[in-house]
């Protein structure tokens, strides 16, 4: 029996004909830019998030993008940022004209601590780009409290981390802004690509809706460099569908975590992500020394896996950085996902926790 690390038709199947309703919807309407979709959902995403402004936009990188470049770069402007996650993070960082200084992760862990991040803050950092990977929150008490009293800013990429807590408040809902995607692995997915910036500044916010829209706050009049960052209404009608399954999804995130960890725990060589408080379980990440022989044990017997991430960012030629950082290099050697999906059935998660058992009571 085949295990897919992630099935879409199996999580969407339950709502095709409310999506059908909503598309026809659209077509009817033939609205498909800026139509009325896209102001409920962002009405309903600052409802859900605890924030008094969201915008929607055309992906979590433009996401991002749109926010750095709201900040305004001058040269030699530094953020600092994780060199273990998706390239997008550092890379909007570099295209809006700062810097990316990348900070070590913390021992164990997936996240750099505000030890690390310390420890790369010079006179130049001009803010921090938090990224709750794979859906585990940061602490974002501690960390805004950091960027309250060196006056930094605290931007939170939450691009797997939608529904995710910190202190019983949603990510997204700390900082000075935050950057969502819907891309359809996602906690919540739409039908292509989507994205989302969230903030409680209405100053941040005007500058977020200039900058998406050309940079332009009425038509052919441009005040400053933008891009085409709009949210499609299609994409839109779709996640104003979907949207209230989020919670439920998470939920069954949480649950097949907790099987894993149960199933799984003590398995000598290997080591289990945090079951942190508020994780939302985009991912259910396992690290191995063994990994490489462990993917070729689970690809032999169907079972969808995946390394997030093979390269950390610090060694990806674009930065030109040539720092070390000890503890990102040993997780891109380490990591490997496994299906936690709210897809996934019982059956086929049982298949996964007897293949895992075996190969370490075989190889340890």
């Amino acid at each position: 029996m085949a295990v897919p690390l992630f099935n879409l038709h199996r999580v969407l199947q339950k709502h095709t004909t409310e999506l059908e309703f909503a598309f026809k919807n659209c077509l009817e309407a033939a609205r498909f830019i800026n139509g009325p979709q896209v102001q409920a959902l962002e009405q309903q995403l600052s409802q859900y998030l605890g924030t008094s402004e969201t915008i929607g936009v055309s992906s979590g990188t433009d996401a991002l993008l749109a926010i750095f470049m709201s900040l305004q770069a001058q040269p030699g402007d530094e953020i600092i940022v994780t060199p273990f996650t998706f390239i997008a993070s550092a890379s909007s960082i570099l295209r809006a004209g700062f810097k990316p200084v990348f900070a070590d992760l913390a021992p164990n862990s997936f996240h750099p601590y505000l030890e690390q991040i310390d420890a790369v803050r010079t006179h130049k950092t001009k803010g921090i780009l938090a990224v709750h990977l794979f859906g585990e929150p940061n602490n974002l008490t501690e960390m805004r409290q950091y960027c309250e009293a060196n006056k930094l800013w605290l931007i939170e990429d939450c691009a797997q981390s939608l529904g995710s807590a910190h202190a019983g408040q949603k990510v997204g809902s700390f900082g000075h802004a935050s950057a969502f995607s819907f891309f359809p692995a996602k906690n919540l997915g739409c039908l292509g690509d989507g994205g989302a910036v969230a903030t409680n500044s209405n100053d941040l916010a005007e500058k977020i809706k200039i900058i998406k829209s050309h940079g332009s706050k009425t038509k052919y009049h441009c005040e400053v460099v933008g891009g085409n960052f709009r949210l499609d209404t299609i994409q839109a009608a779709m996640l104003n569908v979907l949207l209230p399954q989020l919670d439920g999804w998470i939920l069954k995130r949480q649950q097949n975590a907790a099987i894993y960890s149960a199933e799984l725990g003590g398995l000598p060589g290997l080591k289990l992500p945090k079951p942190v408080e508020g994780h939302s379980w985009n991912q259910f990440t396992l690290r191995t020394q063994f990994r490489d022989k462990l993917k070729k044990e689970l690809d032999q017997n169907g079972i969808g896996n995946a390394i997030y991430y093979p390269k950390p960012l610090h060694e990806q030629p674009v930065f030109g950085s040539r720092v070390k950082l000890k503890e990102a290099e040993l997780r891109c050697e380490e990591v490997i996902s496994i299906p936690i999906y709210p897809g996934l059935l019982n059956a086929e998660q049982e298949i996964i926790i007897d293949t895992i058992k075996h190969f370490f009571r075989s190889n340890t």
